[in-house]
């Protein structure tokens, strides 16, 4: 009989040899009488259930966790787009708050630099 370990129960699983409804033995190829062959149906039956209710919840483990990593995505991007938009209106409060400043640095730099060429114009007709 081929025999592996179920990974969640960590029990012996036995394959079956869906041909003749009997398990597969690697010892002898006789098939046996047909109670016995009546309790293979239920344990093949048995077997698939499991396995067809172990790829429902995995398909539906896959399903909720693919929506909320798209929810999780979508609200990812919200936040990215709102900072956005609040970067680029401080960026127009920072112009606006600024364009004085720098207009009246600009004038306060001119005249400095007119009274510095007057004061080179006086000293150069006193010597």
């Amino acid at each position: 009989m081929t025999k592996h370990q179920c990974l969640d129960h960590h029990r012996s699983l036995e394959f079956f040899c869906y041909q003749y409804d009997i398990k597969d033995t690697t010892t002898t190829n006789n098939h046996i009488n047909s109670d016995s062959t009546n309790n293979n149906n239920i344990d093949i039956n048995n077997f698939i259930s499991q396995i067809n209710n172990k790829i429902k919840s995995l398909w539906e483990s896959l399903r909720s966790s693919t929506f909320r990593y798209q929810e999780l995505s979508t609200t990812e991007n919200d936040i990215k787009q709102h900072f956005e938009q609040l970067h680029q209106y401080l960026i127009i409060e920072e112009k606006k708050l600024n364009k004085d400043i720098i207009n009246d640095k600009h004038t306060i730099t001119n005249q400095i630099d007119n009274n510095i060429n007057h004061l080179k114009y006086l000293i150069n007709i006193m010597f």
